[in-house]
């Protein structure tokens, strides 16, 4: 009994390094657009906010995939880490 206690402690930590990692990287993806969208900003010459938005519009489609390639890459390295942790603490 005490021991199936402990494997699910352990399966819960695991999880939550998988979903740490996720978030980490979905919040990389989140962050390398927009900082290309910055500096396309910041070389033009930007008036109105509703020019700087249309930049924003034009990058949607780089910003979802990028968010959606940096959680799929955050929650493979979460996978690698659960992984070699089992091979370490069997």
């Amino acid at each position: 009994m005490g021991r199936r206690k402990q494997r699910t402690k352990k399966n819960s930590a695991y999880k939550g390094i998988i979903e740490i990692t996720t978030f980490l990287g979905v919040m990389g993806g989140l962050y390398i657009p927009s900082k290309i969208e910055m500096k396309i900003i910041k070389s033009q010459e930007y008036h109105s906010f509703k020019d700087v938005t249309k930049v924003f519009e034009e990058n949607m489609l780089l910003l979802f995939g990028s968010v959606l390639i940096g959680g799929a890459i955050g929650y493979i390295v979460g996978k690698m880490i659960v992984g070699f942790l089992k091979l370490i603490f069997k």
